[in-house]
Order: C-alpha cells, then structure tokens, then sequence
C-alpha cells in the first residue's frame, strides 16, 4: 500500500501527469501501479503487457498514454509553473493531508495559488446556485467569522452559496480559501467568477484534478464534489435543493467521516437533516466552540476505508483528456 511520499523517492511530475491527468485514471489505479511496481517511474517504464493486466488500463489508453514524449509534457508542465499553475502529486509533501487518505483521492492536482502543507483545519461551505438574500448572508458572514478564527474555507467557484463562502472567506483578515472549480484552471466557469478566482489564489488555491484546459461538465462537476468535501473536516450547507451538488458533497463527506451541518429551512438542507446532519442555527452558534469543534475533529486514516467504494464516481467516470 502506498503510504506517501516519505517512503516513496521522488517522483517526477512528468510521469504522474501522463499516467493520470491524460488518462483519468483514479486513485485505485494508482495504488496498484505503486503496489505492483514500487514507483510511477518504473510503473511508466514497464512493459505494455504487464500495464494491461491491471483493471482499466486498456490498449487505447496505454497508446495514447506512449503517443506524448515525456520531454513534452516536461516542457509545457514548467511553461505553466511559470505561470503560476503547478502539479502537486501523492509524491509531493504539499499535497493535502486530509485528501491523501480516501480511496479516491485524485493522484495528481493542478494547483494555482498557496498551498500549505500544515494547513488541514478547512470546512466547506455550500448550498444552491440560486440562494436567498438571507442565505447568500449567512454564507458570507459564517465563512467570514470561521475563516477569521483560523479556518481554511473550501468551496466549488459556483455563484450562489459558494462565492459568498468565498468571498465572506477573503473578507476576513488573512482569511483563507480553497476552490474547486467544476473545469480545469486555464478554463475556468463560471466565467464571471474568473475575478474571485484571481483573488482566491492569491489568499488561498484554486485545486483540479482534470487536465487545464478542461472545459466544464456534469461529469467533473460531479467528481470535484468529493475534493471539496475531502480537503475539509467538516461541511456546512447553507439552503439547497433537493438537487445539486450539495448533498452528494455532504453524503459522501459523512461517510468519510466528516461532520455534516445543515442550517434548517431549504429542502437540502432538511433532507440531510432528516438524515443525520446536525442542525446549524446560525443565530445561537457559539462561533468559538464550534470553530474548536471542527479543528479538533479527528479524520479516519487509509485503513478505514474500502478501497473500491461503489458509491463513488468511477475511475471511468473520470476520464478527461483535455
């Protein structure tokens, strides 16, 4: 099992990039690989019929995987990290903590910003992409208050519910956020956020698991759920609907073991309730206990998980070439 990068060499991002971001091939599959052949390097250099015999590695993506030199792809990764824009692997310290250990966390992450090895105390916040007044205030004022009080506020890039986390986020002095964008970060949506975004990676990170160029898709829309919950201990959501992306985040957070807070009053938010979520009555929090309950919420590490979790996206659900 591989266990990060303090047992592992260094790992060279040109292989990691070939192997995942063009494939979008998952977490699973990178395990095998670094089971089976110790490193990305050597896994990259075996031969064709030893690659095949793992599950969904097929002949079409084995050739496209050999048809781009690796000398290219080292070119165009340092034309983006001179813009800003890294790759951050399993192999790298900066990856983050709390992702690192769920069965599908992303091998691989495009990165655009600051992001800090011993930052784990993150929450998300999110809810509809068509809020209320009262909702889009409440979105601002709690992810300006947590962030102030020392948390990494995590949300999608939508409008709605998540700018204002965002936004409340940037509002607090040296308040920080993490973004996951539903598309990759050299074409990122919603466009009209494309301002926010500049500011969130200057307080903060933008974080993709898809190749740059990555237009946006209810496919990556629906995988970029389970980042936003895995890089926070706990996720807050501030009036859904039954639809969406906000609960599959909160039901997949929970079994992940994350705290899950609903604030009562949006059909999301009561169905989670009626599921177990804790209510959030934004009116009576005591924002100082519940910002040490969230810090102090201790995660479940790798072995608590199964590692093919069939109420996950599947690695062939994750398949963008860019």
């Amino acid at each position: 099992m591989y266990t990060g990068p303090q047992t592992k060499p260094i790992m060279t991002q040109a292989h990691w990039f070939a192997l995942f971001i063009l494939t979008g091939l998952g977490g699973s599959t990178a395990h095998r690989l670094l089971d089976r052949f110790g490193d990305i390097e050597s896994a990259f250099a075996a031969p064709d019929t030893a690659l095949l015999q793992l599950p969904l590695i097929t002949p079409a993506l084995l050739a496209r995987v050999r048809a781009r030199p690796l000398a290219a792809i080292e070119a165009e990764l340092a034309a983006w990290d001179r813009q800003g824009l890294r790759v951050v692997t399993w192999g790298d310290a900066r990856y983050p903590a709390q992702l690192r250990p769920l069965p599908d966390a992303p091998p691989v992450l495009m990165v655009q910003g600051d992001l800090r090895a011993e930052e784990s105390a993150a929450v998300a916040i999110v809810g509809t992409r068509q809020p209320t007044p009262a909702g889009v205030a409440t979105a601002t004022w709690l992810a300006r208050e947590l962030a102030g009080r020392g948390l990494v506020i995590v949300s999608g890039l939508a409008v709605g519910i998540d700018t204002a986390a965002h936004r409340g986020a940037l509002a607090a002095a040296a308040g920080r956020t993490f973004a996951v964008p539903g598309s990759g970060l050299r074409a990122l949506h919603p466009r009209q956020n494309a301002a926010l975004a500049h500011e969130i990676s200057a307080r903060g990170a933008l974080l993709s698991e898809v190749h740059p160029d990555t237009r946006v898709s209810p496919q990556v829309l629906m995988a970029r759920n389970r980042i936003v919950g895995g890089l926070s201990r706990a996720v807050i959501v501030i009036e859904a609907s039954g639809q969406g992306g906000s609960l599959p985040t909160a039901q997949r957070a929970r079994r992940n073991g994350r705290l899950i807070f609903a604030v009562p009053g949006s059909p999301g938010a009561d169905q989670l309730l009626a599921q177990g979520a804790e209510p959030l009555h934004p009116q009576a929090v005591d924002l100082d206990a519940f910002a040490d309950r969230i810090c102090e919420h201790r995660l479940p590490g790798r072995d608590a998980f199964v590692k093919n979790d069939r109420n996950g996206p599947s690695e062939g659900q994750l398949r963008f070439f860019g």
